[in-house]
């Protein structure tokens, strides 16, 4: 986890205590669940980095910089998650879905509900007036530069 007071990363510790606007890396061959409420899981996959923002109106924010992340999300009625990448922003309720992403790419693979995902403009700040709604058993790739993605996927696949 992410001391921003001195900006260096700690070691985490079994049944460790996660608070609001902190950061958690995980390295290669690691994992760690994070529970934000009795009713929202994140489970973070190798090499990733995840940033737990602060509430905004009530509802939780996560900005999934960059890696693998599972999330069982069922938030009260009438609030959503937020989830962030470099990408896109996806609103979810009652979603079970897996994202792998990088800063070129975010892939939404849904095992229940419907995640609604709606792209970043070039600039990387304001959302597109479209977005795409992905439903239990859909995936669905989102991509900034193609050209930058076809080598991921090729280098990926030398592998």
């Amino acid at each position: 986890m992410l001391d921003t007071a001195k900006e260096t990363w700690q070691k985490a510790k079994f049944n460790q205590e996660v608070f609001k606007d902190e950061k958690i890396k995980t390295l290669k061959k690691s994992r760690c669940e994070v529970k934000i409420d009795k009713t929202q899981i994140v489970r973070i996959g190798e090499n990733a980095i995840i940033h737990l923002e602060n509430p905004k109106n009530g509802e939780n924010s996560i900005y999934i910089e960059s890696g693998h992340a599972w999330l069982n999300a069922k938030p009260g009625k009438g609030q959503k998650v937020k989830v962030r990448t470099p990408t896109a922003v996806a609103a979810i309720r009652g979603t079970i879905y897996r994202l792998d992403c990088t800063d070129n790419h975010s892939t939404y693979n849904v095992y229940d509900g419907n995640v609604e995902v709606t792209p970043f403009k070039d600039d990387g700040v304001t959302l597109e007036d479209t977005s795409f709604n992905i439903k239990k058993g859909e995936s669905f790739t989102l991509v900034k530069d193609f050209e930058k993605y076809k080598k991921e996927q090729q280098k990926a696949l030398r592998e």
